[in-house]
This record gives structure tokens, C-alpha cells and sequence, in this order.
């Protein structure tokens, strides 16, 4: 079975059914309790995306990699969520690599000079 996303990409999943879902005792835990009587218990994956899952969990496990990445949360992304909270730069407002790598430049200096101005005060 296929899905498709607001931006046209197409997404392939496995749906699995439950038939025996409407007399089931536990239907009150496991469905919403909105649900039409006749509805069924439907659950759907994508094989592509629980594969890269459990690729990332293991990538993560590995000590190395895990010291690398707890580094990214203390460089990158303080300083990126400097500029979404504090700047309020959340999109860009123009078209462009040029014009969005001058956007971000210009985003860049503007905390540079805040960072600056801290720590001469």
C-alpha cells in the first residue's frame, strides 16, 4: 500500500488488520474509544523507515559515535536554537542559494556580535 505526503512523495507500507478486533475484550485499550464499533484495528509500517531506525539505534550504540554526537548538542545545536528562539530566524525570507547563504550569513555575524558584545561586558 502506498502514501502519499502534502509535497508529493510517495511512501510505501505494510498494513496489517486485525478482523478479529471488533469482539475483542482488550478493544477498549488498544483503539480509540471514538471509533465506530466496525471499525478494525489497523496498524501500518514502512520497512524503509524502520530500517533506518534500527541503522541510527546501532550507529548510536557505538561508543564512538555517541561521544560525537553528544559534542553536536553542546556546539550546533545551542547556536541554531539561539537563532529560532532569540533572532526569531525560523524561515528564510528569500529565494536562492546565493541570497539564503547571504540570509545566514548575515544571521551568523548578528550572533557572533551578540556572543562579542557578552563577553566584553
Amino acid at each position: 500500500r502506498y502514501s502519499t505526503d502534502k509535497y508529493g512523495y510517495q511512501r510505501q507500507f505494510k498494513e496489517y488488520k486485525c478482523y478479529d478486533s471488533i469482539d475483542c475484550p482488550l478493544r477498549q485499550e488498544c483503539m480509540n474509544p471514538k471509533a465506530k464499533p466496525d471499525t478494525l484495528k489497523t496498524i501500518r509500517r514502512n520497512m524503509v523507515w524502520e530500517f533506518y531506525k534500527q541503522f541510527t539505534r546501532e550507529k548510536l550504540s557505538d561508543p564512538k559515535t555517541s561521544s560525537i554526537y553528544s559534542k553536536r548538542k553542546i556546539d550546533v545545536e545551542t547556536f541554531f536554537g539561539n537563532l529560532k528562539a532569540n533572532l526569531g530566524f525560523i524561515r528564510m525570507s528569500v529565494r536562492g542559494i546565493e541570497k539564503v547563504e547571504a540570509e545566514v550569513s548575515i544571521a551568523c555575524m548578528a550572533t557572533n556580535l551578540k556572543k562579542l558584545t557578552a563577553l566584553r561586558a
